[in-house]
């Protein structure tokens, strides 16, 4: 039993608890009367990496840590199934282990739970050096394999699930913008992900860390990476494929290393699985999905951040001039014939005429798989004009 000094002037016990190899848990309870106070917390074990996990009706607005210099704010976890009973938090790391910080709750107003995460990488290991990358490829960019950040962490034991790609979806961890540790960054997704919200593996198929480095997250076995099916979006993610940026990005922008790194994994993606990047392919939870979308285009979320959605225009334009420098093309698009019909297309100097029979619809596509919408004029009852 731990007795933690609460704003300096009340005394409430805590109990810590090792939960598993590399967490332990501390159960506190908010005093009713003191909500508005702050409290100083020590952690007792080597923590590069705290959670909250609380009761559904809980809110994380307003609740923030102080550490050191820094001031990191508790949000939802954005990869949460928000009908569970429990609500999870943001994870937050830090480059060297930490033993106390001063705790604001915020709107907080039930029992919570910390989730410390030891992720350090064991004594007689340290993390590589990635050799210095072209910032133009076409071929499948340098990255970090699970074997190199995974060190001396449970390998991952399920039946993995092949996956046939057909949408990217972007992501941001958001946690800390200034943890430069990448490799413990990783390694505390991982814990966080697998120790704590108890699933198979980490659920994304790639992170990016600040600097650049492309990090291969879920283990694929002998699958392929790029192929195996994650957990990341809105629970359906059968046909996508998960990539996160490591930090937050509600209120800046990452940096350009890691879109640089983004647009380069995309590339080779999309020039692999013949995929537009700036077309759109349907999913259960939005029929006009983008190839390359944000987490919120398929579920109520925040995530990746507002700095990042916005870019994410400029991040497919960008993809589409690599993948054309590349000389990647675009699977075709399968043209369906109108049975006992016979479907006709001329030429004019006006456009194409387009003839299929009295009542027809028609999707024409550019080679980029750009839909291109027919005028209002009616030349005939079978005939329509694409200009």
């Amino acid at each position: 039993m731990k007795r933690f000094f609460i704003s300096g002037l009340l005394l409430i016990s805590c109990t810590i608890t090792l939960v598993s190899q590399h967490t332990k848990e501390l159960v506190f309870p908010i005093p009713a009367s003191k909500t508005d106070d702050s409290y100083l917390i020590n952690t007792d074990y080597p923590t590069t990496g705290i959670a909250l996990k609380t009761s559904t009706g809980e809110s994380f607005s307003g609740c923030y840590i102080l550490v050191e210099k820094d001031t990191l704010y508790f949000r939802v976890d954005e990869e949460s199934d928000l009908s569970d009973k429990t609500r999870f938090s943001n994870l937050m790391t830090f480059s060297d282990p930490i033993d106390y910080f001063r705790f604001y709750p915020g709107n907080l107003r039930d029992e919570i739970t910390f989730i410390f995460i030891d992720a350090r990488m064991p004594s007689d290991r340290s993390a590589k050096k990635l050799p210095k990358k072209k910032s133009a490829s076409c071929s499948e960019p340098v990255m970090i394999d699970q074997s190199e950040w995974r060190v001396g962490l449970t390998e991952p034991d399920y039946i993995r699930i092949e996956n046939e790609v057909h949408n990217l979806i972007i992501h941001h961890t958001a946690g800390s913008n200034t943890d430069d540790n990448y490799f413990q960054v990783v390694r505390s997704i991982y814990i966080y992900h697998t120790e704590t919200r108890g699933w198979s593996d980490i659920g994304y198929n790639y992170l990016i860390a600040q600097d650049g480095s492309i990090f291969k997250g879920r283990d694929p076995g002998d699958l392929e990476q790029d192929n195996v099916l994650g957990a990341h979006f809105c629970a359906s993610n059968t046909g996508t494929m998960g990539i996160s940026i490591l930090g937050t990005y509600t209120d800046i922008a990452p940096p350009d290393t890691a879109i640089a790194s983004l647009i380069e994994l995309l590339n080779w993606k999309a020039g692999k699985d013949g995929l537009d990047p700036i077309g759109v392919f349907p999913h259960p939870l939005n029929d006009e999905l983008p190839v390359i979308a944000g987490h919120r285009d398929g579920c109520s979320t925040e995530c990746p951040g507002e700095m990042l959605y916005t870019l994410l225009n400029e991040i497919r334009e960008n993809t589409l001039n690599a993948f054309l420098e590349c000389g990647f093309s675009v699977n075709p698009i399968p043209f369906h014939s109108i049975p006992g019909q016979d479907v006709t297309v001329t030429c004019t100097d006006r456009g194409l005429i387009v003839k299929a029979g009295s009542t027809f619809e028609v999707e024409v596509y550019t080679l980029l798989g750009q839909k291109v919408a027919f005028t209002e004029e009616t030349l005939a009852p079978d005939e329509k004009m694409i200009q």
